[in-house]
This record gives structure tokens, sequence and C-alpha cells, in this order.
């Protein structure tokens, strides 16, 4: 089992490698913790920096952009128009 170092705080996470994995994949379960399946061709640092990327709050990348938040979305403001 690896940990992540995020600030203070040290997040364990099970990691899986395996050639027919295509690319990287977070499972989050509530009872066993957080699981992380990688191709074998992905370094330890590069799989622990999209780790880090995905825990950091807003992500947005390329033409599919996702955003992820860790707490909710700003409200917009509603205009009234008369």
């Amino acid at each position: 089992m690896a940990n992540l170092q995020i600030g203070l705080e040290e997040i364990p996470y099970q990691l899986t490698r395996s050639e027919d994995y295509p690319f990287l994949k977070i499972y989050l379960d509530d009872l066993n913790g957080i699981y992380v399946s990688a191709p074998v061709r992905k370094t330890q640092q590069e799989i622990e920096g999209f780790l880090m990327k995905k825990s950091s709050g807003s992500t947005k990348s390329g033409k599919n952009s996702t955003m992820t938040y860790i707490s909710k979305p700003p409200r917009r403001k509603k205009r009234l128009c008369i």
C-alpha cells in the first residue's frame, strides 16, 4: 500500500498495475479506501502527479474538459429582466 502526501495529511491507497489497463483509474470505497489501477508503463511519479491533480480541487483539461469540485461550485446570480 502506497501513501500520498498532501500537505500535512498522508492518504493511503492501493495500487494495481497491469498491461491490460489503457489508462489510470481511481476507485473510492467507503470501507476499503482508495484503489488506483494503472498501466505498467506509467511511473510512480506520473501516478502520484495524477492523484495530486485530482485532489487539488478544480481541474480543466483539453477538448473534453472535466471539472471536479471538492466543495460546491459558486452560484450564479440570477438577473431579473422587466
